[in-house]
């Protein structure tokens, strides 16, 4: 027999209720950061009283880890019952409602009237981040797309190569690290808090960069383009979903990767026509340039460096980086970016660079940066 005390009962509901209304809010500080904080806390104890009957008969405790996923990570709410279909938009009313009821009387230190005001315009100032999570956890939340309008795009040759089970999987699963991301965003109430949380969840972009030349459709120019136009059209269906109901003026920084990626659909993989090179002829440049290609990099290390990092390379945005650090930073490539990319597409890499390079600024972050000082030290330090 379960142990009341740790069950969510109707005990346990009037202890979170009196924990929601305590009159604590003259003990915090008159900043944003105390305001986020106060926030966040009573909007735990909100979710619990609004939505109590979800969660009764449960571990309180699997409750509060349930709310804290969603708060910290961005994650779904769930009960034992079910998927907990979560609304926060009236709790910016709510809790404007309690802040009428903070006692001020004459005798009132005056910051405590400043600090009432303060939060109020709080409030208001973050009033469309509920919006916007509100928006994410119902308006977007759609099949990827009417399974027979692809169905009348795509040939059987495709049919046969594909599982689009495990595509659609794939995109929608970019679709959902990105919505997470842009909740974490949303529930901390601070704008930048994607340079604290969403880059951990970037890597899973990068599964997309499989499908920008799939090896089973390289001999097939006509369907690789087919393939390209439907995926494309997928991210692009989905991304307008978002633009449409979040009111977007420019994408989010959480949602770039995957616009970048349909971009780079736009220009197909034109592998054919690239130049090629005679083996003999290959030989003697090895003999000349004494192992590595010296006309693009300073030195051997430089170029095991760069091979090094290429072979788990899968999106032109990673290359980008890595073209960009050796050249601008460290001064390991030698070239412009047009010589590089006229150099890397001759030679037999996964991925084709039909577009200019990103900016360096465009293409760091922690991760990248911390993998390739890794690998750097390890060659050079031999």
């Amino acid at each position: 027999m379960e142990n009341q005390k740790y069950i969510i009962d109707q005990n346990y509901l009037n202890q979170v209720k009196k924990q929601f209304n305590l009159d604590d809010f003259s003990s915090i500080q008159n900043n944003r950061d105390a305001f986020v904080s106060y926030t966040r806390d009573k909007l735990r104890y909100w979710l619990i009283i609004e939505y109590y009957n979800y969660f009764e008969g449960e571990h309180f405790s699997h409750v509060h880890s349930s709310i804290n996923s969603f708060l910290e990570d961005g994650d779904k709410i769930f009960s034992r019952k079910d998927y907990v279909p979560v609304t926060i938009g009236n709790f910016e009313n709510d809790l404007s409602n309690e802040l009428q009821y903070v006692p001020i009387t004459q005798d009132s230190p005056a910051d405590i009237k400043v600090k009432i005001e303060a939060y109020k315009k709080f409030l208001i100032e973050v009033e469309s981040n509920f919006t916007c999570v509100d928006v994410l956890n119902f308006d977007c939340q759609i099949e990827l797309f009417d399974s027979k309008v692809i169905d009348t795009l795509l040939s059987k040759l495709i049919k046969k190569l594909f599982d689009f089970e495990q595509i659609f999987f794939d995109l929608g699963d970019a679709f959902i690290t990105a919505d997470r991301s842009f909740k974490m965003t949303m529930m901390s109430f601070d704008k930048n808090n994607y340079l604290k949380k969403y880059k951990k969840n970037e890597s899973t972009f990068f599964i997309l960069g499989k499908y920008i030349d799939p090896v089973e459709l390289r001999e097939f120019p006509k369907e690789r383009l087919q393939f390209h136009k439907i995926v494309k059209t997928i991210l692009n269906k989905q991304l307008e979903i978002r633009k449409t109901a979040l009111n977007w003026d420019k994408t989010p920084e959480e949602y770039k990767c995957i616009e970048e990626f349909a971009q780079e659909l736009t220009v197909t993989q034109k592998v054919e026509s690239q130049p090629i090179i005679a083996p003999e002829a290959t030989q003697t440049i090895i003999q000349n340039e004494e192992d590595y290609p010296r006309h693009i990099f300073i030195n051997k290390k430089a170029f095991i460096l760069f091979e090094e990092l290429n072979e788990g390379i899968d999106s032109s945005i990673q290359i980008s980086f890595l073209y960009r650090i050796m050249a601008e930073k460290d001064k390991l490539i030698v070239v412009k970016d047009t010589p590089f990319r006229d150099w890397y597409n001759t030679n037999n890499y996964k991925i084709k660079l039909m577009n200019t390079t990103k900016t360096l600024e465009q293409a760091k972050n922690k991760d990248r940066e911390l993998w390739y000082n890794k690998v750097k030290a390890l060659i050079y330090n031999k």
